[in-house]
């Protein structure tokens, strides 16, 4: 099955947190970054930013002791009505892009619905299409 997912270049991101903003907003109904599904990290220095995204490979999936994340409209979800707060995805997590925001009952990861990349200003952000895993 094929899908899309974020794809980030750190290099085109100055950090002006519009798709944090747009991910709590569309998501979360709120105006705070801080309960968004993308973060955005300032290095310092010469580095700039690094964008931290997940970018559906499903290890959380399979790591799932409650099956709480399934394949919903071309992305990861977590189901909250399965999900026993174990935190097993956001330990698995290889990007650590799943993270616990307060405020929020279950775990927050990317969902890819798109609102993120179409707000981005400097095109940090696009979608590929990938196979998701079987």
């Amino acid at each position: 099955m094929k899908t899309t997912r974020i794809v980030t270049d750190d290099k085109k991101c100055v950090g002006c947190e519009v798709c944090e903003l747009t991910c709590a907003n569309v998501n979360f109904g709120v105006n705070n970054p801080k309960k968004s599904a993308i973060s955005i990290t300032r290095l310092g220095g010469p580095e700039g930013f690094h964008i931290a995204v997940c970018n559906q490979c499903g290890k959380c999936v399979k790591e799932c002791p409650e099956e709480a994340i399934a394949l919903i409209n071309g992305g990861y979800r977590i189901v909250e009505e399965r999900c026993t707060l174990c935190g097993v995805c956001v330990e698995v997590c290889p990007t650590n892009s799943i993270w616990w925001r307060p405020g929020v009952r279950t775990p927050v990861k990317c969902i890819s619905c798109r609102a993120c990349v179409s707000n981005c200003p400097t095109q940090a952000l696009v979608f590929k299409e990938i196979s998701l895993p079987s």
